[in-house]
C-alpha cells in the first residue's frame, strides 16, 4: 500500500477514523476531505510511476 501513496498512513489511526465515520460521530465534510487527500496522494504517487514507466520505455 505504501507504493500506492499511502505512505505514512497509520493503520490504528485509520482505523479509529473509520469506526467513528461509520458510527456517525465524524462530520461528513471531515470524512470527505480526508478521502479526498487520501485520493490526491495516490494519484500523484501513480502519476509519477507512470511518467517513470514511460521514460524508461523510450
Amino acid at each position: 500500500m505504501q507504493e500506492s501513496g499511502f505512505e505514512g498512513l497509520q493503520p490504528e489511526a485509520s482505523l479509529a477514523g473509520l469506526y467513528d465515520a461509520l458510527e456517525g460521530n465524524v462530520p461528513v465534510d471531515v470524512v470527505h476531505r480526508a478521502l479526498r487527500e487520501i485520493n490526491k496522494r495516490a494519484d500523484a504517487v501513480l502519476s509519477k510511476h507512470q511518467q517513470t514507466m514511460a521514460a524508461e520505455g523510450q
